[in-house]
């Protein structure tokens, strides 16, 4: 089993990412201004994503919840 455990270096990229960022990246393309609670890997750590800024986004809890629920559906449909 992998270890996706989150360490000091990654609160500090989160922390700089919501300042940077502070609103949901996918609320604002629908038009919609949401402020971001989540930083959420672009490409999942499961997938071989890293926690490096240009694989990251903040997002909503709502939109956060709906990417990941359509990750986990499409890693079980490929097994």
């Amino acid at each position: 089993m992998t270890d996706y455990s989150y360490d000091s270096k990654w609160r500090k990229l989160r922390d700089r990412r919501i300042k940077e960022e502070p609103l949901c990246r996918h609320c604002l393309s629908a038009g919609h201004v949401t402020p971001a609670v989540q930083v959420d890997h672009i490409r999942p750590r499961a997938e071989g994503g890293k926690d490096e800024w240009d694989n990251t986004q903040s997002l909503c809890l709502p939109c956060h919840q709906t990417k990941t629920a359509r990750e986990i559906r499409h890693r079980a449909q490929a097994h």
